[in-house]
């Protein structure tokens, strides 16, 4: 397997574990980890982010297999991360736009993220990204194997994801929210 820098090592895998925000499935997300990282030894890295060492819902979760700890990181410490993984994972129950998983592309990582809910603003399954149920443990346990031991899918992903990342910046979102307050103003003033 190739690391994100084209060199021979282990694949690298993010997550966001933050145990103060329970839709965010922490538990699930560090079960999952060690699955992975049972399975496939030192094959893969893995590192996380999100929470204190000593926070004591972070104590309370899994946590006997090896991974790197980073704590909570500030937006520019996570691109930092991120440029140097291959798979982001994001197993939360819901996001209204999942903003964690499309900062991940613009990054190069190849995503997991949730099917059903506001990711679907940017995320095609087996395109850009693969959506899962993240209720199912199992289905998410397959999709990081399938990035694991296909490079290419690995590679083709982060790709798609990366083009897709170029569609969302700054000024289409305040062009955006502009247009949605003039539309407001607009129909305020007809009622009147």
């Amino acid at each position: 397997n190739l690391s994100p820098n084209g060199d021979e090592g282990p694949v690298t895998i993010a997550a966001m574990v933050r145990p103060k925000t329970p839709r965010r499935s922490p538990e699930k997300t560090m079960r999952v980890l060690k699955s992975v990282k049972k399975k496939y030894g030192d094959r893969v890295a893995v590192t996380i982010f999100g929470c204190e060492s000593d926070d004591p819902q972070f104590l309370r979760l899994p946590r006997d297999f090896v991974f790197d700890h980073r704590g909570i990181l500030i937006r520019e410490e996570v691109a930092d991360l991120l440029r140097h993984i291959d798979i982001f994972i994001d197993l939360s129950e819901y996001q209204a736009f999942g903003r964690a998983g499309l900062e991940a592309m613009a990054c190069g990582c190849a995503t997991i993220l949730p099917g059903n809910c506001g990711t679907s603003e940017y995320a095609t399954h087996r395109g850009n990204t693969l959506l899962v149920n993240t209720q199912d443990a199992n289905e998410v346990i397959r999709a990081i194997e399938e990035l694991i031991e296909s490079d290419k899918l690995r590679k083709d992903i982060s790709r798609k994801g990366i083009s897709t990342a170029l569609n969302y910046n700054i000024t289409k979102a305040v062009i955006s929210e502009l247009m949605l307050f003039r539309e407001a103003i607009s129909k305020r003033h007809r009622a009147n």
